[in-house]
């Protein structure tokens, strides 16, 4: 019973980025749906996956269990969510999103610390102090530039793109998809593709 959690964070990490990734290029029919939607859902698998591997690496990291699996839970969900997004708008051919993207993944968690870290009043208070608040704000900001991604920047853009920058069947497709694995020795993130 003690190793269900980690076991269903490790599952939902592996499963959620296959299940939104396709292998193969969807026919012109299925495209137009897909791009008048935006891609909102890969999104939130790669977002998923980087909650279940966070979860996983607090569990772990509660009661001393296994700090070194922790350690590595928790800095694949960091990396998982800084780059997942990213890596998504670079799938769908949209590198000015995929690097606004990547800014504000890092500049919102960072500010929502700051401003946890400033609400604090630590006057004779021994180290550390404002750690929960500091850590609070900063899964805040964090959840708010997911938010963001989601609902602004993995929706349909607003003009279709002209025939210069839509992929064309003549040239050669690629597909991205975000790999993770853990054991209780070792964690590891990774990015698969078709080229």
């Amino acid at each position: 019973m003690s190793n269900t959690l980690p076991r269903l964070a490790l599952a939902a990490a592996l499963l959620l980025p296959v299940a939104s990734a396709r292998a193969d290029e969807p026919s012109t029919a299925e495209a137009a749906p897909s791009r008048a939607g935006g891609y909102r859902l890969q999104t939130v698998a790669v977002d998923a996956s980087s909650l279940a591997l966070f979860m996983g690496g607090q569990y772990e990291d509660s009661g001393g269990r296994n700090g070194q699996a922790a350690a590595g839970l928790m800095l694949s969900a960091l990396g998982g969510y800084l780059l997942g997004g990213p890596l998504v708008h670079a799938a769908h051919h949209d590198g000015g999103r995929a690097i606004g993207d990547f800014f504000l993944r890092a500049a919102l968690p960072a500010l929502g610390a700051v401003i946890g870290y400033a609400t604090l009043n630590c006057h004779g208070v021994e180290s550390p102090c404002g750690v929960e608040r500091t850590a609070t704000g900063f899964v805040v900001g964090a959840a708010v530039a997911s938010v963001i991604d989601v609902a602004l920047l993995s929706g349909s853009s607003s003009a279709p793109p002209s025939p210069e920058q839509a992929p064309s069947r003549a040239r050669a497709s690629w597909t991205l998809a975000p790999s993770v694995a853990a054991s209780s020795t070792v964690a590891l993130v990774g990015v698969g593709g078709q080229f």
